[in-house]
């Protein structure tokens, strides 16, 4: 998640990314309320790889007393035992490195990405088209977190983007096609809210952007960065 701080035109944006490996949609509404003292103007939910397999539950900074206690968490202690972690593997000959297997997903060139989106619109109920209040029970876990977080943010008093990463899988696109449809329902009188689809944004097999078929390089990430300026800029005049 990202806060975007109070800006105005011509003004700096500050950036904060409160994210965390593993974290899902689930830990959302807990950090925003977590860091609601830093009063930021515009929520980013920059989600969807880590929803792809189940409820995920994992949170962090909850799992810290230190945390729970004075509501700041240093990353050196985390740091330092990922290293000795590092280290406990070598002496035992376990080293190796995690390597991500790149999306066995076809070409994800704009042709494929729309005739895959079509295929689950016809898949849909005439009755559901062209928008659906509530997601398939293989993903209303991530799509009620989802909109939990973002009533919750709204309710604060914040403008909310919602971001698709690039696509991972064909169950990528099949969720973030699901979210859409549901937020379109749920907000669609809500000027504050907005869906940004960045799933062609990157192709995560070009290891000039992706280097492990899912992180990416900072190329990849710079792209990113420029697809998302022109929403943040409209959101922050709501």
């Amino acid at each position: 998640m990202l806060a975007h701080d109070k800006a105005a035109n011509g003004a700096t944006i500050n950036i904060l990314n409160l994210g965390f490996n593993g974290e899902g949609a689930y830990s959302f509404a807990q950090t925003l309320n977590d860091y609601d003292y830093l009063d930021a103007d515009v929520v980013m939910f920059y989600s969807g790889y880590n929803d792809l397999h189940g409820g995920n539950y994992y949170n962090f900074r909850h799992r810290s007393p230190l945390f729970g206690w004075t509501g700041y968490l240093p990353l050196l202690p985390s740091l330092t035992v990922d290293k000795l972690s590092v280290w406990k593997q070598q002496l035992l000959g376990g080293n190796q490195q995690v390597v991500f297997t790149p999306p066995q997903t076809g070409p994800r060139d704009a042709a494929t990405l729309r005739q895959q989106l079509k295929e689950l619109e016809v898949r849909t109920s005439p009755g559901e088209r062209p928008v659906s209040s509530s997601c398939s029970p293989k993903w209303e876990f991530y799509c009620g977190q989802m909109v939990a977080v973002s009533q919750l943010a709204l309710a604060k008093g914040k403008r909310v983007l919602i971001v698709t990463e690039p696509y991972i899988s064909d169950d990528h696109v099949e969720q973030q096609f699901e979210l859409e449809r549901m937020l379109r329902s749920r907000f669609a009188a809500e000027p504050r809210l907005r869906y940004v689809n960045l799933g062609d944004a990157v192709d995560l097999r070009n290891s000039a952007l992706c280097w492990d078929g899912m992180h990416l390089t900072a190329e990849g990430n710079r792209r990113i960065a420029a697809a998302l300026t022109q929403p943040v800029l409209e959101i922050l005049d709501k």
